[in-house]
């Protein structure tokens, strides 16, 4: 008896979660002799429900749990305006990932209509996108090493996917790059104490060779002039 109570409370949740897509919820008892334009109203708000952002299926919950003249209200003017509100939040988000220029250009853009901020999502942030990515990559070859300037400026005279293929991948190949001609000098110069610890993080990973250059040349330094002290 359990089991089959459990079933059935299962069975009812699942018509519970399923009955405002399929517009049971919103119709009332008489939905029977409701007029086809009625129903047909319906189905296009639980259409715009399933196609919408979160203000558009906001907007059509409210219409879908209502009376008819919610529903009308729904696809006269709310839903334009829900529409509208999904938009401006998507601009929003955009504008909070990315660089000074996009965020500019998206502030503008919200600032306008509708339309304006469409067309801004559309295509008209590409210019303003690659703006940021140049300046990011110029910030990049202002305070890296010599490897990660010369593979800037490279990318920085060729064309946009250039550009992006630098930030996402080649500047960390130009900086890791960096890292282990540096380790190589230190370990040129270094005490046996430092030959050894360089030695061990060549071997490694990138992230051994910049935690060696960060701080575990120091100690390694530190260790040969002990033993110079001490002799």
């Amino acid at each position: 008896m359990r089991a089959g109570a459990l079933r059935s409370r299962i069975a009812a949740s699942g018509v519970l979660a399923l009955s405002l897509v399929t517009g049971l919820l919103a119709v009332p008892a008489a939905a029977d002799t409701a007029p086809p334009a009625a129903n047909g109203d319906r189905a296009k708000v639980v259409a715009a429900w399933k196609g919408g952002g979160p203000a558009v299926r906001r907007a059509a919950e409210i219409a879908l749990t209502g009376a008819d003249s919610d529903v009308t209200a729904f696809l006269t003017a709310g839903q334009s305006a829900a529409a509208e509100a999904d938009l401006r939040a998507n601009l929003e988000q955009v504008m909070g990932i990315s660089g000074p220029g996009v965020r500019a250009a998206g502030a503008k853009a919200l600032a306008g209509s509708a339309a304006d901020v469409q067309a801004f999502l559309n295509g008209g942030m590409k210019k303003a996108v690659e703006d940021d990515q140049r300046v990011r990559l110029s910030q990049i070859m202002a305070t890296g090493g010599p490897g990660v300037k010369a593979a800037a400026g490279k990318a920085m005279d060729g064309t946009v996917d250039d550009v992006t293929r630098f930030l996402n991948e080649g500047q960390f190949k130009a900086r890791d790059d960096d890292d282990r001609v540096k380790l190589t000098q230190l370990m040129s110069s270094g005490g046996p104490e430092v030959k050894k610890a360089a030695g061990a993080a060549l071997d490694g990973t990138p992230d051994d060779v910049r935690e060696f250059l960060r701080a575990g040349w120091q100690v390694a330094a530190s260790r040969d002039q002990e033993t110079l002290t001490v002799a």
